[in-house]
């Protein structure tokens, strides 16, 4: 047999075979420098960095979906995103805060009990209407104190000068369900100020029929 030397991934492999056997010049697994090697070695290579590739872009793929979902959001940053919500000069920081204060309390409403003030205060007076939207969304989301926050966001959906601010309104109203049906009559007429808008209309016909069911128990 004939004794040949294959550089594979920057290391030397001594590889003994018969004669008559058919070599191919071809690249190193890994990254090695070009070497000598036969048709398996190559396909082995080629395989495995297949593997690691799809790999790669899955895994790269995964954390892109997690940035743009935003990730979960902690117990322990709850006075964080309050501390935002409360004193940042950013009205773009301030509506993330209330986003992730929402989304945490989708989750657990007494992580963030603290927040739910600060966001009735929000949704009423920021300045942004930005703000004001992610701050209702956040109250529905929340879903807690229906007696104090249906009054109030209510008051938003009939006085809030934002079209957008009051469907988020309306939207966060049909989270409470049954509870919500005091503002029926309002949400009504937002429906008869908008007839011509499709978006409008669809919002408003499903939180009609999210609020108009009956109540458990």
């Amino acid at each position: 047999g004939g004794l040949r030397i294959v550089r594979i991934g920057g290391r030397h492999r001594r590889d003994r075979r018969g004669g008559g056997g058919r070599i191919i010049q071809g690249c190193g697994t890994f990254g090695g420098k070009w070497g000598r090697m036969d048709s398996s070695e190559k396909s082995i290579g080629a395989n495995r960095m297949k593997y690691y590739y799809v790999g790669g872009m899955l895994c790269l793929l995964t954390m892109c979906l997690t940035i743009e979902g935003g990730g979960t959001v902690k117990k322990e940053d709850v006075p964080k995103y309050l501390k935002t919500l409360q004193t940042s000069q950013v009205a773009k920081d301030r509506a993330t805060a209330a986003e992730m204060l929402g989304k945490r309390g989708s989750i657990n409403v007494n992580d963030v009990k603290d927040a739910i003030d600060p966001l009735k205060t929000s949704v009423q007076k920021d300045t942004d209407a930005g703000v004001r939207k992610a701050a209702a969304t956040a109250l529905g989301a929340i879903g807690s104190e229906p007696e104090e926050t249906v009054p109030l966001l209510t008051d938003v959906l009939k006085k809030d000068k934002s079209l957008e601010v009051k469907l988020a309104a309306v939207q966060a109203l049909a989270t409470f369900g049954p509870d919500a049906k005091s503002a029926l009559p309002a949400i009504r007429e937002l429906a008869a100020q908008q007839k011509d808008n499709k978006k409008v209309k669809g919002i408003i016909n499903e939180a009609t029929k999210a609020i108009a069911g009956k109540k458990k128990g």
